[in-house]
């Protein structure tokens, strides 16, 4: 061993100091040099090894990372998907419900505009109604009026006819139906006058009169 080296049992001499000591090592024996040399190369590989080691972790956690990411993307993108579907069925329950009130106010506008027709042909038909009983009351009216102006004429021939026969008018000639059908208006209404009989009417009136008043006298 050579003067302050370091023995294979690990002791200092005193010139080299104790374990920790300030001063620095030679290597003495080609010995010392081999197992210096294994340490260094050892220590070397270990170096090397914890720098691979670490740069595989580093590695690791950047495709961690970067799987994370990919993964939170994937995630994004679903929810989106997701949020998106979502949106377009709401617009679609939307335009439903917008189509269904459509149709129903225009079911409703149809119904309302059929209800008004209906009224005004309902009110339509009524004055028609109440225009035909009115016509038919009025030639009810008019109808019972002539007939009432019948029966007085008729009266009034009928106590003519007795007021001439009381007062010995049966001078007058009986005229026949056939002479008094031949005879014109102004004839007619002489022949009437004279027998104090009523002159209006029609011709056929006349005639009628004239002709039911001398049958009373044959």
């Amino acid at each position: 061993m050579g003067r302050g080296g370091k023995s294979r049992g690990g002791k200092f001499n005193k010139r080299g100091g104790g374990r920790g000591g300030g001063r620095r090592q030679f290597v003495t024996s080609l010995e010392e040099m081999e197992e210096r040399s294994q340490r260094i190369e050892e220590m070397a590989e270990r170096r090397r090894k914890e720098r691979e080691e670490e740069e595989e972790d580093e590695d690791g956690e950047e495709e961690e990372e970067e799987g994370g990411d990919e993964e939170d993307e994937e995630e994004r993108k679903e929810a989106e998907a997701a949020e998106e579907a979502a949106r377009k069925a709401l617009e679609a329950a939307t335009i439903g419900e917008d189509r269904e009130s459509r149709k129903e106010r225009e079911a409703a506008a149809k119904a309302k505009r059929q209800e008004a027709f209906e009224r005004r042909q309902e009110e339509a038909e009524r004055k028609k109604l109440e225009e035909v009983r009115a016509r038919r009351e009025a030639a009810r009216k008019k109808r019972e009026a002539d007939e009432q102006q019948l029966r007085e004429e008729e009266q009034r021939m009928k106590e003519a006819a007795e007021a001439n026969v009381s007062h010995g008018n049966d001078d007058l000639e009986i005229l026949d139906a056939r002479d008094i059908k031949k005879m014109n208006g102004a004839k007619l209404k002489e022949e009437l006058k004279a027998r104090g009989l009523s002159t209006q009417g029609q011709k056929k009136d006349l005639i009628s009169r004239l002709t039911a008043h001398e049958q009373s006298r044959s």
